[in-house]
């Protein structure tokens, strides 16, 4: 069986050439003589990921995230532990916390 085949010949036979590739072989398209293409099978379709495989693998902290602070100036105020971050998580003024570990698929404060 021919495995070459110009252009115009491929178009004409296109589907023929599709089986023939689909079984195993290999088809070569040529312009003026020189080969530019090659029909060959996919070897295998590429998989679609599903929605949810991590479902359940990950918890919630119970209580919400504090809201992001509006300003630079507040942003930096909170990481201080005067802003209104520090004072939604109810920390005194001067405890810092500034280490963090993942502790049973939960972001927990280190204890120093």
């Amino acid at each position: 069986m021919q495995t070459q085949f110009n252009i115009h010949e491929a178009k004409t036979h296109l589907s023929r050439l599709t089986e023939q590739a689909e079984a195993g072989g290999e088809v070569v398209i040529t312009r003026a003589g020189q080969p530019v293409v090659r029909l060959v099978r996919i070897s295998e379709a590429p998989k679609r990921r599903a929605l949810g495989q991590l479902e359940g693998r990950f918890r919630r902290p119970d209580e919400p995230a504090p809201p992001i602070p509006e300003t630079p100036s507040d942003l930096m105020a909170s990481f201080d532990g005067r802003g209104n971050i520090a004072d939604q998580l109810a920390m005194p003024a001067g405890d810092e916390i500034d280490v963090w570990t993942l502790d049973k698929n939960t972001l927990l404060p280190s204890a120093q």
